[in-house]
């Protein structure tokens, strides 16, 4: 054979041996499909076929098939019942699962008491096609690490559902939770958002989240309740609207709502974590006379909680039962509060009576309250200070007509701010000696037959237009006007004017006054002298009866 001829074979040769070898690989990295059947298949054959065929068929099991595939492969599951887990636990070996139908079944039912587990690292479970689906009944669902992506409809989970996710995510469709409450704990090893393996609703379960990593919820959320237990170093922040018919616990973390609907629970920030925020937008609590006395406690010193407003509504309840109903809520303070947009009492019409909720306020820490609020629950502000800003801040019962409980107001800040009091006892209601103080920036206004029984200390001006007696001292920065019908028994400093313009209202021999403005004497008045002294910087104007009862050194008139 000539060296042309040698030349040419060895070029056919090596040409063959290439397309042998490209076969070769290409038969290699084709994707295939393993079948399985729990009727008729055996974990002994290889499942390349959906059929027992030349001593080969479906594999009898899910585990069997997934260890058997190769990244990429599509496993392919005939509906029917399988006594085992529905898992998927190998690094980087994502499938495609579908189901077939075995006649008229569509469902591949897993009944393993582990539930179902994704464990892939970067692998994704997809399962979105075919025309069958999974059912899940062994109460649990695990992520952790990878990614299952689900169609609509294709993965259930029956019965009530644990859901743990420590990693790893859904996409996609979220599965179905039927028959029972889901119970779901986050604790991300690494920040990041809540997948679709989270349903709309809990029904009636609780979400747990914990860990130091950032997370977010980024869907509308119902749930039973919320608990946070993470690090001071963790965000927890839900960015759609969540709605929560038992009780939030904040411990820990920081935690973001958007807009939070609340169902008779208390919502507590607990002493779990150093300088710890709550942060909410609108705020909207629903009561209802089954199940009221809900609250809102920030009970730890060095927690702050901010809310763009609170509205707490009374649901109609004992329908036409000519009473009307008082529905409680709580707000208590030990740490840092701010409510922006004000705090709202909502009433609801009930045949002939009108229910309502009553709020107490609590505050032993520090308060905003942004915008005009009416409260008519019981009212200690004692131990905290509460800023007011420029606005008014009125503490009146409105749907039973009796009177709300001050234990004490404390100190009120906000120079432009007003207070305004409606009751039938005296304000600060007396306690003897220990009658507590009033400290307020701002305006005091005191309403009803309500009067003052403990001292009173007002940046601005001070009003009683109720028919009480103004029993202890008050000290204004501003104007003193007194238009009901109490008697003074107190010493009346007066940082503006003085007008007294009631009918009957006398001066004590044991109250005085010190007015550094102007005094308007409009009704009728008696000053019992004894050791009175009325010291009026300004002018004095009598367009009514004053009439001095007794020698003394009672003087009308300026100085």
């Amino acid at each position: 054979m000539d060296s042309k001829k040698l030349l040419q074979l060895f070029s056919k040769s090596l040409a063959a041996l290439v397309f042998l070898a490209m076969m070769g690989f290409q038969t290699a990295a084709a994707q295939s499909t393993i079948f399985v059947s729990s009727t008729t298949g055996s974990d002994a054959f290889n499942g390349q076929s959906a059929t027992i065929s030349g001593g080969n068929g479906p594999k009898a099991t899910l585990a069997a098939a997934y260890a058997a595939a190769s990244a990429g492969d599509t496993i392919s599951i005939e509906a029917g019942t399988y006594a085992e887990d529905f898992d998927f636990e190998t690094a980087a070996k994502g499938v495609t699962v579908v189901v077939r139908a075995a006649g008229a079944v569509t469902v591949a039912t897993f009944t393993g008491a582990g539930g179902s587990t994704i464990n892939t690292t970067t692998g994704t479970i997809s399962l979105n096609s075919g025309v069958g689906s999974v059912a899940v009944t062994g109460g649990s669902f695990t992520l952790t690490s990878g990614t299952v992506a689900l169609g609509a409809g294709k993965l259930a989970f029956n019965g009530a559902t644990t859901l743990t996710v420590t990693g790893g995510t859904a996409t996609g469709a979220s599965p179905s939770y039927t028959g029972g409450a889901v119970t779901a704990n986050y604790t991300k090893a690494a920040a990041g958002s809540a997948g679709t393996e989270i349903p709309g609703n809990l029904n009636g379960g609780t979400l747990t989240v914990a860990g130091a990593n950032n997370t977010t919820f980024p869907a509308a959320l119902v749930a039973g309740s919320i608990v946070t237990a993470g690090s001071a170093t963790g965000v927890t922040t839900f960015s759609g609207t969540v709605t929560v018919t038992g009780a939030i616990t904040h411990n820990g973390d920081d935690i973001v709502f958007g807009t939070l609907n609340l169902s008779n629970g208390a919502v507590t920030s607990a002493a779990g974590g150093a300088d710890q925020t709550f942060t909410a937008g609108a705020v909207t609590v629903s009561q209802t006379q089954a199940a009221n006395g809900g609250s809102i406690n920030n009970t730890n010193a060095t927690s702050t909680m901010t809310l763009a407003s609170l509205t707490v509504n009374a649901a109609i309840v004992g329908a036409g039962n000519s009473t009307n109903d008082v529905l409680a809520y709580t707000i208590d303070n030990d740490g840092t509060l701010s409510v922006t947009g004000g705090i709202t009492e909502g009433t609801a019409a009930d045949g002939n009576e009108t229910d309502g909720n009553s709020i107490a306020f609590d505050n032993d820490g520090t308060a905003t309250i942004g915008a005009s609020s009416s409260l008519s629950g019981a009212f200690d502000n004692g131990g905290g200070t509460l800023n007011l800003g420029s606005t008014t801040l009125t503490l009146a019962r409105t749907v039973v007509p009796s009177d709300l409980a001050i234990t004490a107001m404390g100190t009120v800040g906000g120079s432009g701010s007003t207070v305004s009091v409606t009751r039938n006892t005296a304000v600060p209601a007396s306690a003897g000696a220990a009658a507590p103080a009033f400290d307020i920036a701002g305006n005091l206004s005191i309403s009803g037959s309500a009067g003052v029984g403990g001292a009173i200390s007002v940046g601005g001006n001070f009003t009683n237009s109720g028919a009480g007696d103004t029993g202890a001292a008050v000290r204004t920065g501003g104007d003193f006007t007194q238009s009901g019908n109490g008697d003074i028994t107190a010493a009346i400093i007066v940082g503006g004017n003085l007008s007294l313009s009631g009918t009957n209202g006398d001066v004590t021999a044991t109250g005085s006054f010190d007015v550094a403005g102007n005094a308007t004497f409009a009704g009728t008045h008696a000053l019992n002298g004894g050791s009175l002294v009325n010291d009026i910087d300004g002018a004095a104007t009598i367009s009514g009866t004053v009439t001095v009862n007794a020698a003394g050194n009672t003087t009308i008139g300026s100085g």
